[in-house]
């Protein structure tokens, strides 16, 4: 392929144009895409429809435009309030995966699919989600807020490569809401010079992990740096069997991890944040701990895949403290699934978190009636919408506790949720 045909993104990547490819296998993609949103209307409810660079070429001559890269969907839920909005596309990804797409998501609003569509050829298509208040047409992330709600629906449809797709009834005013009055105009070297991003806080499942990739960087303004371990896990030391091989899902500092370790247990510690497994690694070298450590991301579906895979069943012991509630609803899910993969028959899931009564809830900006972020995400759960989510789980509560007293730092004496979590024996069959 020649290096005309490679394009670089509005977010700095590599890729290969539609110019690179034949007009048949341009049709054949859109083709499959129906497809895919005629299955996710059926099975649904939602609707999907063409939007940004897709139905801009669509609305210019029918074709795609060669310069560009990707297949641009939107997904169109009924839904006022954001947190109906970010649940519905939880729902979406949900149902994507369990029709064996690869899913990766972006943001709580923002994910991609992929799959072999036939022998040899692998498409990525890219899902933004849309929603309207009255008149107001919201859409991740080009359309902050405009007017335009009745030229989107009803939908109508387009031509675009001899295939005909669900599009807004009137393309041009879409298409002037997200790329401005020259919309008509080619402009090859288009970058998004500024974009609102206030309709969405709240959709994004990367701003923890900027946020302690910061903080774990310096190590010298972080005065906890592995000295001693929590309450919790000196709790935790006794409801644990000798020699146990434990993983820290979450790790940070890698305090407790590092205690664990020392006590003779075999000790993976995990965090999103490589800066934090750095850390972990640096002073358990210092006191020759046989700790090992790496980076695994919950919200990576393709990285927990390969987890789960080298390391089903191998561990007795997983342990999580004030995880759960930095992560969201969706991201609970998959560790609840992830942890039991990797729990050998009788293992124990040992999980500490910020509940609905805790007083930091009255704190920072609202993003949903659980969830607030105060420069980093944090979702207040309750117990008891924990414990149905266990149940579905498939996995059995052997202790629970809640109150304060338990994660006492400094003058901070949080109002938090303490469970250990069993995995069934294994059956014996005749």
């Amino acid at each position: 392929m020649s290096d005309e045909h490679m394009v670089t993104t509005q977010w700095g990547t590599k890729a290969k144009s539609f110019a690179a490819m034949e007009s048949a296998e341009r049709t054949e993609r859109l083709q499959y895409c129906v497809k895919i949103m005629d299955d996710i209307k059926a099975n649904t409810g939602i609707d999907i429809y063409l939007s940004y660079g897709c139905l801009l070429g669509a609305q210019r001559d029918g074709k795609m435009i060669s310069h560009d890269f990707d297949i641009d969907l939107c997904f169109h839920v009924e839904a006022e309030e954001k947190a109906d909005v970010v649940s519905e596309c939880r729902r979406l990804i949900r149902y994507l995966e369990t029709v064996s797409h690869r899913v990766v998501v972006e943001t709580n609003g923002h994910f991609k699919i992929g799959k072999w569509y036939k022998e040899g050829i692998y498409m990525t298509i890219e899902f933004f989600v849309s929603w309207s208040v009255d008149e107001d047409f919201y859409m991740y992330f080009g359309v902050p807020g405009r007017a335009i709600a009745t030229d989107v629906l009803p939908f109508g449809t387009i031509d675009i490569e001899g295939v005909a797709m669900v599009a807004p009834n009137n393309p041009p005013a879409v298409l002037e809401a997200i790329y401005g009055p020259d919309w008509q105009t080619p402009n090859p070297e288009f970058r998004y010079e500024s974009i609102d991003w206030s309709p969405f806080q709240g959709f994004s499942v990367n701003n923890n992990k900027q946020y302690w990739d910061g903080y774990y960087a310096d190590k010298k303004s972080n005065d906890v740096w592995a000295e001693y371990p929590s309450q919790f896990a000196a709790f935790c030391a006794s409801e644990i069997g000798a020699r146990s091989r434990l993983l820290d899902f979450g790790c940070g500092n890698g305090r407790d991890a590092l205690f664990l370790s020392q006590i003779g247990h075999d000790v993976l510690a995990c965090d999103y944040s490589a800066q934090a497994v750095e850390l972990v690694k640096a002073k358990g070298e210092v006191i020759k701990s046989a700790i090992e450590a790496e980076v695994l991301n919950i919200y990576d579906v393709a990285q927990v895949q390969k987890f789960e895979q080298k390391r089903a069943a191998s561990f007795d012991v997983i342990y999580s403290r004030f995880v759960m509630h930095a992560i969201t609803q969706d991201g609970q899910n998959r560790f609840l699934n992830t942890a039991k993969a990797m729990l050998a028959p009788g293992g124990k899931i040992l999980l500490e978190f910020r509940n609905s009564n805790d007083a930091r809830k009255q704190e920072g900006n609202t993003i949903s009636e659980d969830e607030r972020s105060d420069g980093h995400y944090r979702r207040f759960i309750k117990t008891e919408d924990f414990v149905a989510n266990v149940d579905g789980a498939g996995l059995e509560i052997a202790y629970l506790a809640e109150g304060t007293g338990f994660a006492k730092f400094r003058d901070e004496d949080p109002n938090v949720t303490r469970v250990i979590l069993m995995k069934a024996e294994k059956v014996e069959t005749l």
